[in-house]
């Protein structure tokens, strides 16, 4: 099996990133030394609890949060089903009016859907020619009546920019008690700066999306809301149950050191692999125009090109649907994606919003980054692309 893992070249970041090391022994230690229930008054309780208030201090310092406003949970569908429910039972005295757009991820699509079946109205803000969602947009959509708008910051399946910053100020302008919220979950420490949480009421992100292990995410809650789990009143009745201090800690841990391992550029010079360290930004800047410009080169249709997050492509191979490429790349130890993982094949609502034909959406592959991608490994996805190409095309004749 490690033989296997060592060979792999994985392109599926977007779906999981890999355990980063740091993050799993992080993990190890808090369950092996502080194992004790962080809301147990023995001194084994209070030395998990403070484990978890550092672990709090540094994602709250990664989004420029209050540290009062971060709020753990299992994931982000979690965070993003307890701040779309939140918000509207907040401000049924406003109205019944949502503003969200038609490629969000299933985990804020489904809950609005839910609440559209029960009475809403839901303006689904579409991202047309353009492939991302602007400004304009956004505000000329929010009434006097809208409680809840809902855009996320990077798409999940195209790495899409939506223009989602600043605008908080000018939604209370139209909408005064409206709740903004975003899914930042694919935009977590991967658009520079410019994701602060000062710029929305709510902001859910993710812990597996950038090295955590899996099971953990945090509701950034700007503005009030209730809660949609009720128990025992854990993190001040905000999310009930036991607090989970490895996973939070691992999840600190992984933000804290992204971007900060293996930042390095591979080259071959007569057969051997060079190391060239590279701040990680750029790494990831060269990695995403690299293989833009290779899969250009060879004439492959690429589905969405625009401001986008750097750490995600999508793109087709015409006439060979993505199900069958995916698995042939995977016999050739390359991973990627037909699309977001929680669609389990079904045809994409996001490619379907941007208005690409059948044939395109039918073919649709998704790759994307983490620090570890080498320029190596996008020459061994093209190859394997050509390779596909020839291969499946005489299976079909």
């Amino acid at each position: 099996m490690n033989n296997i893992l060592n060979n792999i070249i994985y392109l599926d970041n977007a779906a999981t990133a890999k355990p980063n090391e740091q993050a799993l022994n992080e993990f190890n230690r808090i369950e092996k030394n502080f194992w004790g229930n962080p809301s147990s008054l023995h001194e084994m309780g209070f030395l998990a609890e403070e484990e978890i208030k550092k672990a709090k201090k540094t994602i709250a310092k990664k989004l420029n949060a209050n540290i009062n406003s971060v709020y753990f949970t299992s994931g982000g569908t979690e965070s993003n089903n307890t701040a779309i429910l939140g918000a509207v039972k907040k401000t049924k005295h406003i109205g019944k009016h949502i503003v969200t757009t038609q490629f969000e991820h299933s985990s804020v699509l489904n809950p609005i859907k839910k609440l559209e079946s029960e009475g809403y109205s839901v303006t689904y803000l579409s991202p047309e020619s353009k492939g991302y969602i602007s400004r304009e947009q956004i505000l000329n959509a929010v009434k006097k009546d809208t409680c809840l708008v809902s855009v996320m910051a990077v798409n999940n399946e195209t790495g899409a920019l939506n223009e989602v910053f600043g605008i908080l100020k000018d939604i209370k302008k139209i909408s005064p008690d409206c709740f903004f919220h975003s899914d930042c979950i694919q935009a977590f420490l991967k658009v520079g700066n410019i994701l602060k949480a000062e710029d929305f009421d709510l902001i859910s992100v993710s812990g597996h999306k950038i090295g955590a292990v899996k099971g953990i995410g945090a509701l950034i809650v700007n503005k009030e809301i209730p809660p949609l789990l009720l128990g025992g009143g854990q993190q001040k009745g905000m999310r009930s149950g036991t607090v989970p201090a490895g996973l939070i800690c691992s999840f600190a841990k992984a933000a804290e050191v992204f971007g900060k391992n293996t930042n390095a550029e591979n080259t071959v010079n007569n057969g051997c692999k060079e190391t060239k360290s590279l701040d990680y930004i750029n790494h990831i800047n060269h990695i995403y125009n690299y293989c833009l410009e290779q899969l250009k080169s060879h004439n492959y249709h690429i589905n969405y090109i625009g401001p986008t997050s750097k750490y995600i492509i999508n793109f087709s191979v015409k006439n060979i649907k993505s199900e069958t490429m995916l698995h042939f790349l995977e016999s050739k130890g390359i991973y990627v994606s037909s699309g977001s993982a929680c669609s389990k094949g079904k045809k994409s609502n996001v490619l379907k919003a941007l208005n690409l034909s059948d044939d395109y959406i039918d073919s649709a592959l998704r790759i994307s980054f983490c620090n570890e991608t080498a320029k190596e490994d996008i020459d061994k996805l093209i190859l394997s692309l050509e390779e596909a190409e020839t291969v499946l095309v005489k299976i079909k004749r």
